[in-house]
Formats: structure tokens, C-alpha cells, sequence
């Protein structure tokens, strides 16, 4: 849904803020300039349809853009940050509360990139994707070593009520 007749002459030299609520089929994308929300859009979760939508936005001075951390983890900030967009990942409990208590997807995005517009989004720290390896071996290591407690605490349970 495009807001704008001219996107284009409107973002020339501005800065252009993008908001994406994130979900496992679908992204909900909200561009805001000025204040003004430019296009509120629903796409795949294609990581190439959203550079054609982002690249519609060429003409602008710098685009922003924020996504709340979630299931889906960090690989579409890694790729926005390799192909020079300014990204940031902001955690849920430090975006700010609204008493409206409708909650949609779209309405999310625009939020998002709202408060984006307004400086009022803390940015989680983003591991280097050796890390974050790292950090799943030993997570991995971890439900293993639950798994086998479980199962020989099971078994020693059944041995004793047998006995």
C-alpha cells in the first residue's frame, strides 16, 4: 500500500527509516520519512524481495533499519550489514509500551520504525557468526548432558520401585 504518489522525489536526500515485523512465512515492512509513513507492505520472507523493495529507496541520503530479535536470529542483520545498510536488532522488552492494547503486524512495523525515527531503540550486541556457532555447540553440549540426567534418573527411579 504506497501512501505517496512520487516516492522518489519525496525521500531524495532524506533519511528514510524501515521497520520489519518478522515472522516464519511473511515480513510486514513500514518505510517512514519525515515523520510521514511512506508504504506499508506484507512480502515472503525472501531476503531478495527485500532488497528490490529497499533498493526503491535508492534516492534516499541513508535508510534505517530495525527488526525485533527473535526466533529467527541474526543472519538478515549479517546480510544487511554486508550489503551496507544501516541495521540495527532491537530486544522486546526494551521497546517502548503503548497503552492501545490492539497488537497487529502491521501496526507493529510502523512502530518499530517509528521509534526508530525517534532514537528511542536500544540495539542488542550481535555475536560474530563464529560465536554464535560456538555458542550453539555448547547450548547443543548442554540439552545432551539434561537428556542423559533425565533418562539415567529414570532409570535408576524404575530399578528401585522394582526391587
Amino acid at each position: 500500500m504506497e501512501y505517496l504518489k512520487d516516492i522518489k522525489t519525496f525521500i531524495a536526500s532524506k533519511h528514510v527509516f524501515c521497520g520489519i515485523d518478522i515472522h516464519f512465512k511473511h515480513w510486514n515492512l513500514c518505510f517512514i520519512c519525515d515523520g510521514e509513513v511512506i508504504e506499508k507492505i506484507r512480502i515472503r520472507n525472501e531476503y531478495e524481495l527485500l532488497t528490490m523493495k529497499l533498493r526503491r529507496y535508492s534516492q534516499a541520503r541513508k535508510i534505517s533499519i530495525v527488526y525485533e530479535a527473535g526466533f529467527s536470529g541474526f543472519w538478515l542483520y549479517r546480510r544487511l550489514i554486508s550489503d551496507r545498510y544501516d541495521c540495527i536488532v532491537t530486544p522486546p522488552s526494551k521497546i517502548p509500551k503503548l497503552e492501545n492494547k490492539v497488537k497487529t503486524d502491521k501496526r507493529d512495523a510502523e512502530k518499530l520504525a517509528f521509534y526508530l525515527s525517534a532514537g528511542l531503540l536500544k540495539a542488542v550486541y550481535v555475536p560474530p557468526a563464529s560465536i554464535a556457532s560456538d555458542r550453539r555447540v555448547v547450548r547443543r553440549r548442554a540439552q545432551l548432558v539434561k537428556k542423559q540426567t533425565r533418562s539415567q534418573n529414570t532409570t535408576s527411579n524404575t530399578k528401585r520401585s522394582f526391587a
